[in-house]
């Protein structure tokens, strides 16, 4: 099955960030795979991924949870919250 991301991670240089949504608020972030930084702002870290992250899991940068669980958008997830323009490629 082929994942969405975003870019890859310019802080650890070997995730890719990926599109997730914060089960407590439902507020889509990007997080890195490998380093777990997260981004409140999609499309500024799709744009520059060199940028601050915002928080770090499992930490929601939204809702301040400390503890908030996280889902990874799957596709027809992607096109309902209309996210495709910051979909960069996609990997196993």
């Amino acid at each position: 099955m082929s994942r969405a991301y975003v870019g890859q991670c310019e802080f650890c240089g070997d995730g890719l960030l990926r599109l997730m949504a914060c089960d407590q608020c439902g507020t889509i972030v990007a997080m890195c795979d490998e380093c777990e930084l997260i981004w409140l702002h999609v499309d500024e870290v799709a744009d520059d991924p060199s940028i601050e992250s915002s928080s770090a899991f499992p930490k929601c940068p939204a809702c301040r949870a400390k503890q908030a669980g996280w889902s990874e958008l799957d596709d027809d997830e992607i096109a309902e919250y209309e996210m495709e323009q910051f979909v960069a490629g996609r990997s196993d």
